[in-house]
């Protein structure tokens, strides 16, 4: 039988990529909001912490720069959730702004 493998460094990752980019994404949600996604962080519940954010932004149709879109794919694809529903819905509210983030 074959060992399980280490997902430390991929949820290290996870965590500290959905941290930013929830800190980037922050005046686009209510506080309420934004704690909701910190308790998934903090429980290390980050597939649902990226389902739910991306949920957030799509299905209130809140415009979202390439810069944090592409970080969402990232995500997603790290934690093996590219091609979801919801990221189609976040695609589909992303071209809404065409800008970069300032950092």
């Amino acid at each position: 039988m074959g060992e399980n493998p280490d997902y430390s460094a991929v949820w290290a990752e996870a965590r500290s990529r959905l941290a930013g980019l929830l800190d980037a994404l922050g005046g686009k949600l209510a506080a309420s909001d934004a704690s909701e996604i910190r308790s998934y962080l903090n429980a290390r519940e980050y597939g649902l912490a990226v389902e739910t954010l991306a949920s957030m932004i799509a299905d209130g149709g809140k415009p979202i720069c390439e810069t944090d879109l592409r970080e969402f794919d990232g995500i997603a694809s790290l934690l093996g959730l590219d091609g979801e529903p919801f990221m189609e819905r976040l695609h589909g509210i992303g071209g809404q702004s065409a800008g970069t983030r300032s950092s």
